[in-house]
């Protein structure tokens, strides 16, 4: 993401909460890692698009893709 440092990026100490969700990718997306990369993109004229942007890569990277379901 331009704009910010290699500061921001996610440890993976984030990753080693999917044990409290049974493995579960949503759902560490939806209670740490949506608030977390808001928090570093907050200001910027378009955050809502650029954290449907990371979101989007977040499900291709897991291969989740454009079939799925995100309700």
């Amino acid at each position: 993401m331009q704009g910010l440092s290699s500061a921001y990026h996610v440890g993976p100490s984030y990753f080693l909460k999917l044990t409290n969700y049974d493995g579960d990718f949503d759902k560490l997306w939806t209670y740490h890692l949506e608030s977390l990369l808001f928090e570093y993109i907050r200001g910027y004229p378009d955050a809502e698009q650029q954290i449907q942007g990371l979101k989007d890569a977040y499900n291709l990277q897991l291969g989740f893709g454009n079939d799925r379901n995100d309700g």
